[in-house]
């Protein structure tokens, strides 16, 4: 999942295209961007999960486009304290608190 991917209508419905590595949940992960994710992930059962957190760190990535590598990667992945970290100063930058989890 990449911010490529990520489409928005004329409505502001969000869309999800490029599935072409999609696989059934349960099933073995064939394909990833490692960056994305918080470990290696090819070869593990596939879990919901993994397209939401993939999610939130494209989006991430994509609003801090400039500087995205060293606000999210750490040894290759990323884990998710860089991500509620870069979504959190997003937030704070505008404004906004957002609540722990």
């Amino acid at each position: 999942m990449q911010g490529d991917n990520i489409f928005v209508d004329m409505d502001g419905d969000w869309w999800l295209g490029d599935l072409g590595s999609a696989v059934e949940v349960g099933a073995a992960v064939q394909s990833t961007t490692d960056w994305f994710s918080q470990q290696k992930l090819k070869g593990q059962p596939a879990k919901t999960r993994y397209d939401w957190y993939m999610l939130a760190v494209a989006l991430a990535a994509e609003v801090h486009k400039a500087d995205w590598q060293e606000k999210l990667l750490q040894d290759g992945h990323t884990p998710a304290d860089k991500v509620v970290a870069a979504v959190q100063e997003d937030r704070a930058g505008q404004g906004r608190s957002l609540a722990p989890l």
